[in-house]
């Protein structure tokens, strides 16, 4: 009996994407999956105006779509070769972050998607707005924050819950012999989540819960009255697996 078939599309973004495809192979998946740069090839800008006007677009507009545009060919070929062991067609498709694909990359994906073409976005709608042109393209399309759906009542939203990865490999040498709890957590500094963050270190603390928090670039003149480790490296998301283990 042939495996369901899917596509993933989503960002590289620390290695996540290669944990989820093998969360879904665990599942019994036959999983192609392309990041948000789709083809290896190697890019050149055709000259210095397309880089000068890719950089406007992104301070500007916050559109990092610009350079994929100029990909497309590239993409679209990438893909077309990449389905010829499927006779061209899966089953079904999920992108994770639509708005880092182009439209006509999206209409292809859909047209070998026999059936269902799911969209998911794990930033707030508002956050990545150019996401909102991109909800058309799908047959379903989840949001993650509930707010999403009560502020955007005339689109098809649907909500679901972030996930979880439940196909990696328990170590026992990794296992914490700490009983306390522990709270892990990692994130980029951003201002305006920074009072949120120190109310979290400070509840947990009051709970007698332990705190192993890494904050990604943080000034120095932050955090510094809270148990906050302040990280300049990035963490790749096998490595917070095992991390987790370990707390």
């Amino acid at each position: 009996m042939l495996k369901p078939r899917i596509i993933l599309a989503m960002p590289y973004h620390l290695g996540i994407i290669d944990i989820i495809s093998n969360n879904l192979k665990f599942h019994g998946f036959d999983v192609i999956s392309f990041d948000q740069m789709i083809s290896p090839k190697p890019f050149k800008y055709p000259h210095i105006g397309h880089r000068i006007y890719k950089g406007y677009r992104k301070i500007f507009f916050n559109d990092l779509s610009y350079k994929n545009k100029l990909r497309n060919p590239d993409n679209i070929k990438y893909i077309q070769d990449a389905l010829t062991g499927w006779d061209g067609y899966t089953d079904y498709t999920l992108v994770i972050r639509p708005d880092m694909f182009t439209d006509e990359v999206l209409a292809l994906l859909k047209s070998r998607t026999r059936c269902n073409f799911v969209g998911y976005q794990w930033d707030g709608l508002l956050r990545f707005p150019m996401v909102m042109d991109k909800i058309k393209f799908f047959d379903r399309f989840f949001v993650f924050d509930p707010k999403d759906q009560h502020m955007n009542p005339n689109l098809p939203l649907l909500s679901t819950t972030n996930f979880c990865i439940d196909n990696f490999p328990l170590s026992s040498d990794l296992k914490c012999k700490n009983h306390q709890l522990v709270a892990y957590f990692v994130g980029y500094h951003i201002e305006s989540r920074q009072i949120a963050i120190e109310n979290m270190v400070k509840l947990l603390l009051e709970q007698d819960v332990a705190v192993n928090f890494f904050i990604n670039g943080a000034p120095k003149s932050t955090y510094n009255e809270f148990p906050v480790n302040k990280i300049n490296n990035k963490i790749k998301f096998e490595d917070n697996l095992i991390n987790v283990q370990k707390s």
